[in-house]
């Protein structure tokens, strides 16, 4: 294997992030980034997300393989949100594991780059269309980790606790799920 090719995936925007931010973690640094910029960074990973989703999905069509695909991230990920929350429910409580459960599928957009940025150079061609099952895989992961804490948030003794959920999280999530198809059906 090509050290070059390794050394460039370590190398890699998203690598260098994460080891800045745990080496801050280690040393306990104050380092923040701002509310604002935090919103900025949100909105901008979602419409370019979106709109290479949306266009790597129309480059490729509906066809059977893509359906295939689109289908097939949504259950993984919904079947690995629930079995997560329940094996982190084992030592965490309710609004953790359902948080870490739902946050799985974030963590899938850095592999998912990292991947096809490793894929690349050695001409392994991914479909166009696996961008869009990108976009696709945090809505339902942030759905069933909403959907979680909805049903057994009941069983709390604290009633006032049961209407802190967020339902525009969740709107956000099904707008970011539909947007590259909205973008399909534009161009």
């Amino acid at each position: 294997m090509d050290s070059s090719l390794i050394l460039s995936n370590v190398l890699n925007s998203p690598v260098l992030f994460f080891v800045i931010g745990l080496t801050a973690v280690f040393l306990k640094s104050d380092l923040e980034i701002p509310q604002s910029i935090s919103t900025l960074f949100f909105v901008y990973l979602l419409f370019a997300i979106s709109f290479n989703g949306g266009d790597g999905f129309y480059e490729s069509g509906l066809s059977s393989e893509v359906a295939i695909a689109l289908r097939s991230t949504v259950v993984v990920v919904a079947v690995v949100s629930v079995y997560s929350f329940f094996i982190l429910r084992l030592k965490l409580d309710l609004y953790n594991a359902s948080a870490i459960a739902a946050i799985d599928s974030f963590l899938c957009a850095v592999t998912f780059v990292t991947a096809s940025s490793f894929l690349s150079p050695v001409n392994v061609d991914v479909g166009n269309y696996l961008v869009a099952t990108l976009a696709l895989m945090s809505s339902p992961a942030m759905i069933m980790g909403l959907l979680s804490v909805r049903v057994f948030v009941n069983r709390l003794k604290d009633k006032s606790l049961q209407d802190t959920l967020d339902w525009g999280e969740c709107f956000r999530s099904l707008a970011r799920m539909v947007w590259p198809f909205c973008w399909w059906v534009v161009c």
